[in-house]
């Protein structure tokens, strides 16, 4: 399925989860402070959402449009999950509001400058986008059946594990042990209190 021919239907999809439009963009046109080509899947930046211009995971059209789906609800389920709200105490103060947003509002601003604070930020960016990708889906999964059931479906059938051959090889593998339990008995399992943790912090 060729995302040109989906974006529109897509867009409007992600706007029943979270109430926002956000434009559904190929992968390559993201902007190049976020792109990442060891990062072959979707993300968003809170605007727009990046997607593969051509997905054919499956042979099925309805299998992969079911994916797509997927991917969208993930991204605009930030929104919802409470990925850009804006962080109480010192690291919601008038300074860091300023700083994270001098032309307007950017959504990822505080959180850029939050993970700036670490050694290796880039390393801190991808711990980040996995271990909140499994969040937000989790908290998603409970939300709504219909998703929850489209993760069921799709988990599974991505459950060989990638050589860790490096950091974000291992990350990948991690991911996909963390959102395990959405998908029912089929192994893996969070960490004792990461989620709740995880849930507190955005609170």
């Amino acid at each position: 399925m060729n995302l040109e021919e989906a974006r529109a239907a897509l867009s409007l999809f992600g706007k029943g989860i979270c109430s926002r439009y956000l434009q559904a963009k190929p992968l390559q046109d993201a902007p190049a402070a976020l792109a990442n080509p060891w990062r072959p899947f979707p993300f968003s930046d809170g605007r727009e959402i990046y997607l593969p211009t051509l997905l054919d995971l499956f042979a099925d059209r309805g299998d992969n449009w079911r994916v797509l789906r997927l991917y969208v609800s993930a991204q605009v389920g930030q929104w919802e999950a409470g990925t850009f709200d804006r962080p109480r105490g010192r690291e919601g103060s008038s300074e860091t509001r300023e700083r994270a947003a001098p032309g307007g509002f950017e959504p990822l601003g505080f959180i850029r400058r939050f993970l700036e604070l670490f050694p290796l930020p880039g390393l801190a960016g991808e711990i980040f986008l996995y271990l909140e990708g499994a969040r937000v889906l989790s908290h998603l999964s409970r939300r709504y059946r219909g998703l929850a059931a489209d993760l069921s479906w799709f988990l599974p059938r991505l459950r060989t594990p990638l050589e860790p051959l490096d950091h974000r090889c291992a990350l990948w593998n991690l991911y996909f042990d963390l959102l395990g339990p959405l998908a029912g008995p089929v192994g893996g399992g969070y960490p004792a209190g990461l989620l709740e943790a995880a849930e507190r912090a955005v609170r």
